[in-house]
């Protein structure tokens, strides 16, 4: 997510946060804070918490935590995300951080029912004007 936020100039909206990351061996993951962002998927929009971190290989992650809110069902026979204001497709190829508009899925994944699953997914973000910088 700090590529996003420099990108998007909002570094200055950045939180401190108490929240602890672990990886594999229990390896704490340094956070640079948090920052709260509207964010739309299938024509639906919701105020949600990102942790700032440094050295993931995505953009982005969507927790279940946010999936949740957004209501959205994943409908891989379809390769659809839906919600219930609209539907957007998974995306085969990744489109440039600077024009992304869409849903990009690097493999399609089965989730066994009453299981949990983390999902890597990149989507578009959409600001509200309180998260825009500040004017020079």
């Amino acid at each position: 997510a700090t590529r996003i936020v420099s990108h998007l100039q909002i570094t200055h909206l950045l939180q401190q946060n108490t929240v602890r990351i672990t990886g594999l061996l229990n390896k704490e993951v340094p956070t640079r804070g948090s920052i709260e962002l509207d964010i739309t998927i299938a024509n639906t929009t919701i105020k949600h918490r990102f942790i700032v971190v440094d050295c993931l290989t995505a953009d982005l992650l969507v927790g279940i935590d946010a999936m949740e809110k957004l209501g959205v069902h994943i409908d891989f026979d379809k390769r659809m995300l839906k919600t219930r204001h609209g539907r957007t497709p998974f995306r085969d190829t990744p489109i440039p951080l600077e024009s992304r508009q869409q849903v990009r899925v690097v493999k399609t994944k089965p989730i066994p029912a009453n299981s949990i699953s983390y999902l890597f997914m990149m989507y578009p973000l959409k600001l509200s004007s309180k998260t825009q910088p500040p004017s020079t």
